[in-house]
């Protein structure tokens, strides 16, 4: 855990790209949001280590 957490720190930083909207209907004005990611970063080690504490968990358990 040490390692990840270290891995992360020293890693590129997690970018997005965002979008944001107005448009308005019938006197009405609705707003909306996204955002996507570009550069997983940290993201990256991050997710791939709860996937092995997850696959670790399985086996501990018997599961599959």
């Amino acid at each position: 855990m040490i390692g990840q957490r270290l891995a992360q720190a020293v890693s590129k930083e997690c970018t997005y790209e965002e979008t944001q909207i107005t448009v308005q209907c019938a006197g009405h004005e609705f707003m909306a949001k996204g955002k996507r990611m570009t550069e997983p970063g940290f993201w990256k080690i991050a997710t791939g280590f709860r996937a092995s504490l997850k696959k670790i968990r399985r086996g501990r358990n018997g599961y599959k």
